[in-house]
């Protein structure tokens, strides 16, 4: 048997208690990034409409908050620096249903969170020495968070189409919640790019809105309904292909 890690190496490889991630990890990162969107626009001179406008265009560009938009890069920032243990802790328990895509999910998924942290530092820098670049780096982290969801939810279907072991990890309430909430992902995010490339679209900001929602409810079902590491790991003890 491994020893335990601590520290940063447990807290990237989801090394954490569910308790952990429900208690702290999941709130602090809600707060921070609704939290601190919230207060930037609250802060904003002059009208705004939340629906029409983008994300970044309405707390994220100095141009547009010349003040306080700050406050927005840095939550922003510190929300995709605290969701990078869900990777490891969603591929982990997926692992004996598919091992590869559930690997293949992890890296989508830290490639993402990691993207989520760069839009903030970018756009604290109004994209001066490398135009566009904010725009590229926050369309890459949400895609890239997007096909981690979708590779999650295939793996929970090969994990219920699978053996009982594998059936363990993926819980029908847990497919059934992703199944909805990965459709909904999908689709606001392709409305809202749609919206967004549009000269005249009045519904981008709600579509990323209702999107940035979506996916923190992903993380939430995550933590609720994915098995403990207690009965994760014996699950892959009760399996004879299982090879620690």
């Amino acid at each position: 048997m491994q020893p335990a890690r601590r520290g940063p190496i447990a807290f990237l490889e989801a090394g954490i208690s569910r308790g952990a991630l429900l208690a702290f990890i999941l709130p602090a990162a809600s707060v921070s990034y609704f939290g601190s969107l919230a207060l930037a626009i609250g802060l904003r001179p002059g009208l705004h409409d939340w629906r029409s406008t983008t994300i970044s265009k309405l707390a994220l560009y100095p141009e547009g908050n010349p003040a306080c938009h700050w406050i927005a890069s840095a939550g922003i920032a510190l929300a995709g620096a605290l969701i990078i243990p869900f990777a490891g802790y969603i591929g982990r328990r997926l692992r004996l249903a598919a091992p590869t895509g559930s690997r293949i999910g992890e890296a989508l998924f830290r490639f993402g969170a990691a993207g989520a942290v760069l839009v903030g530092v970018v756009a604290y820098h109004a994209d001066a020495l490398l135009p566009r670049l904010h725009t590229l780096i926050a369309r890459g982290s949400a895609f890239a968070l997007c096909a981690s969801m979708i590779v999650f939810w295939a793996c929970a279907l090969k994990g219920r189409l699978g053996p009982d072991a594998a059936r363990q990890r993926c819980p029908p309430a847990l497919f059934a919640c992703w199944s909805v909430l990965v459709l909904s992902f999908v689709l606001g995010v392709a409305l809202s790019a749609v919206e967004t490339g549009r000269q005249f679209g009045r519904l981008a900001g709600l579509f990323e809105w209702g999107a940035s929602a979506i996916f923190l409810l992903f993380l939430l079902s995550s933590a609720l309904l994915l098995p403990q590491e207690a009965v994760a790991a014996k699950a892959d003890c009760e399996d004879p292909g299982f090879a620690s």
